[in-house]
């Protein structure tokens, strides 16, 4: 009855085709996990991993509507072909955040160990590099 019906597999169809067999094999996966599994560390970090990588899929699947429409078509490109032409760019501005980083860990860790530490010193760092100053505590 249908070896007539040939359904075209173009990217829309094959994207919606893989969701839906990894939703379902998630929901089919979570459901059945014991609570012994949940419990353990290592076990539950790996189911975690599986969660976020299905909804990151599905997530996708959603924004890749936008490009139908075409106005917000137009800005996701434009989008994309900006930060495609800035990676270089980005490349050496975070480059730099990391060199002075460590110099500025170097000089005032002595200061506040509890103060200073990766985090806070990068923080400090981009907020510097965009002009936010918050002097707070300092």
């Amino acid at each position: 009855m249908f070896a007539e019906i040939k359904m075209p597999y173009d990217k829309w169809t094959i994207v919606d085709a893989i969701c839906a067999i990894m939703n379902l094999a998630c929901f089919n996966v979570i459901g059945s996990i014991s609570p012994s599994v949940i419990l353990d560390p290592s076990q539950k970090k790996t189911i975690d991993y599986y969660v976020i990588f299905v909804v990151l899929l599905s997530w996708l699947r959603f924004f890749s509507y936008f490009l139908v429409v075409k106005p917000i078509s137009k800005l996701l490109m434009i989008t994309k072909s900006i930060i495609m032409n800035t990676i270089s760019f980005n490349f050496i501005v975070l480059a730099f955040i990391f060199l002075i980083m460590s110099v500025y860990l170097a000089f005032f860790q002595v200061i506040d160990i509890e103060c200073y530490n990766l985090f806070t010193t990068f923080r400090t760092m981009f907020d510097g590099m965009i002009a936010v100053f918050y002097t707070k505590g300092f």
